[in-house]
């Protein structure tokens, strides 16, 4: 009997847009290179895992605390790995912190070749920095390093570097 009517066509629905999920937005602007990773990672299995990422992803890395960075401050040197260090820990009370970092520790990392800057280990007071630079100064980081680690070096991280200057006077 009679054919059917033919269908009448319809355009395609647009896919409904996902919500936004930040925290995969940020992880996708590590992996695109447009943010730095900056990991706290103390011991030397967790540097390790942070230098994987940094290999297997090609994200920029810089560590943060870095403890036992001098084990393998080799491989921090040749991955180009920024290190932001607090002051050294000078006391036997080690418990606000997971392992016990070396007072010499920037010295180290220096002598291996590793970018040191040294930062506030989270407080709030930027005198601390000069002090901390004062003491890394002491345990054997050269004088124009524990400057340059409170001063040009944070400033490059941060892109800042041609912002200002710090001059005699």
């Amino acid at each position: 009997p009679g054919a059917a009517a033919p269908k009448k066509k319809t355009a395609p629905k647009a896919p409904a847009r996902p919500a936004l999920n930040r925290g995969l937005a940020l992880a996708g602007k590590v992996l695109d290179g447009e943010l730095v990773l900056r990991v706290e990672a103390h011991r030397v299995e967790d540097i390790l895992n942070a230098l994987e990422l940094q290999k297997t992803y090609g994200i920029r890395l810089i560590l943060e605390g870095a403890s036992e960075a001098h084990l393998v401050a080799e491989l921090l040197a040749k991955a180009k790995i920024t290190v932001v260090l607090g002051a050294p820990v000078l006391t036997e009370d080690t418990s606000s912190y997971p392992v016990r970092r070396a007072p010499d520790l920037a010295a180290q990392l220096e002598a291996a070749g590793v970018t040191v800057v040294i930062g506030s280990d989270g407080w709030a007071k930027s005198a601390i920095l000069a002090e901390a630079a004062a003491l890394h100064a002491n345990a054997g980081l050269s004088l124009a390093s524990a400057e340059a680690a409170i001063t040009t070096r944070p400033a490059e991280l941060l892109g800042l570097e041609k912002v200002g200057e710090l001059k005699r006077g």
